[in-house]
């Protein structure tokens, strides 16, 4: 809850990401370009393109 009172939900799942490629491993050299392919198996494959556009939600990236 924010101080204002609004009540943000939070929720968690694990993209699959990739390179531009298809390999399991990036070579880290900047810029790279970082990819998530929406298949059957993505958490984003029942969201259409104008609920992207519509809803709030983060992407966050996580390097270790």
């Amino acid at each position: 809850v924010t101080r204002e009172g609004e009540l943000l939900p939070f929720f968690q799942t694990e993209l699959k990401v990739g390179g531009d490629g298809e390999e399991d491993k990036i070579f880290f050299i900047w810029p790279t370009t970082i990819v998530h392919k929406i298949d059957q198996h993505s958490p984003l494959y029942h969201i259409s393109a104008k609920d992207m556009l519509r809803e709030r939600f983060e992407i966050i990236v996580m390097l270790e």
